[in-house]
């Protein structure tokens, strides 16, 4: 009896493989796997005498868990987002920031995330490659002052973040003046030329050549940043405050509003329309609205008066003292007019870090080779 179940067992199991090696030549249309029920699948697609399979996810040495390998036919996954980006965010430690930056405090309790750098090209317009600590440099806002515009509350589209009060404000366009990269549109940058603290938005060219070669080249600027600066002591070929037409035919008062200062452009006459100044700006001698006209539109926090620059804008009108400023910006110093904590004003302010360091035309500590001062 033994010997006789054994027989019908693989009589039995004679039958089942002989199911699964069918004549390929009798096929017209591929059949699917059959499950066998005993954790492998009989595939009549298969040669006789290929290796049964097991089921799907359950091959030896595999994790059941792992995901399948893609199929070279099948599209691709879209690629990662490239992070965002995350200077000045608010944070309490490393782990709040994009990978590689830093949380640091910067002339406040406060700490932000502040990208590392080596000079100031590494640095987005509107920052400045500075030493934020006694071994690191980072990116820090041209007014050393990380305000909510920043990150935390972005402006609008079109709207430029203004480091000085945080609000945001229309941004500058290519010839417009600036006092600080972050005032103009885009990735261009504050032009300013020797000895001169109001400037022009132009484009940088460190990747990319000048949209406009005729009137301007590619040339390194003071920090070593390569921008399009003008050729001729107009930008773009205009006198100040008026704009080149892109056909190249003339100059204009304006191209569109944003260069009207809350008035309106008339795109027929290339003018500006205004009626009467909003609230919040006045009527200056040259027939157009701004910021100020004279120092006493420059109202302060505290009551104090600030001052109208040449560009009809307020100059910040915090002040500082050494009182007021401590590690790691110890120093009050003012910078394109603007008081401010630094690191440094003359050499000895780094020597309380280490006698061999020196200060920097950027306000910062540093040994003769340009590495950061420690101690």
């Amino acid at each position: 009896m033994r010997r006789r179940g054994l027989l019908i067992v693989c009589l039995f199991m004679a039958d089942s493989f002989a199911a699964c090696d069918v004549d390929k030549k009798n096929q017209e249309v591929p059949v699917d796997t059959v499950e066998t029920g005993d954790g492998f699948s009989c595939d009549p697609g298969k040669e006789p005498g290929e290796d049964l399979e097991e089921e799907p996810g359950e091959a030896p040495g595999e994790d059941p868990g792992q995901e399948p390998e893609q199929d070279p036919g099948q599209e691709a996954s879209e690629p990662a987002k490239v992070l965002e980006r995350g200077d000045c965010k608010s944070c309490t430690g490393d782990d709040d920031c994009n990978e590689g930056f830093k949380c640091l405090s910067l002339a406040s309790e406060d700490k932000y995330c502040l990208r590392p750098c080596e000079e100031h090209k590494d640095c987005l317009p509107g920052y400045q490659c500075f030493q934020a600590s006694s071994v690191l440099k980072a990116c820090v806002p041209n007014t050393y002052n990380c305000v909510p515009c920043a990150f935390d509350a972005p402006c609008d589209e079109g709207m430029c973040c203004d480091f000085n009060n945080g609000q945001c404000k229309e941004c500058r366009q290519q010839c417009d003046q600036c006092i600080y990269d972050s005032d103009c549109a885009g990735d261009m940058r504050c032009f300013k030329k020797a000895g001169s603290p109001v400037g022009v938005c132009v484009e940088e060219c460190e990747k990319q050549e000048c949209s406009d070669t005729t009137n301007f080249t590619c040339s390194p600027s003071f920090n070593n940043i390569q921008v399009c600066q003008p050729n001729d002591v107009y930008c773009g070929g205009c006198p100040d405050g008026t704009f080149p037409l892109p056909d190249g035919t003339g100059c204009v008062e304006c191209l569109d509003s944003s260069h009207c200062d809350d008035g309106i452009c008339d795109l027929i006459t290339y003018t500006c329309d205004y009626s009467e100044c909003p609230s919040h700006l006045h009527m200056c001698d040259d027939g157009q609205c701004h910021t100020c006209c004279e120092d006493a539109h420059c109202v302060c926090e505290g009551g104090g008066t600030g001052i109208c620059r040449s560009n009809f804008e307020c100059e910040c009108c915090s002040t500082c003292d050494d009182s007021d400023c401590r590690d790691p910006y110890p120093v009050c110093a003012k910078v394109d007019g603007v008081e401010m904590c630094v690191q440094c004003k003359e050499d000895a302010d780094c020597h309380r870090i280490n006698e061999a360091c020196i200060c920097t035309p950027v306000y910062a500590c540093e040994f003769s080779d340009h590495t950061a001062c420690t101690k």
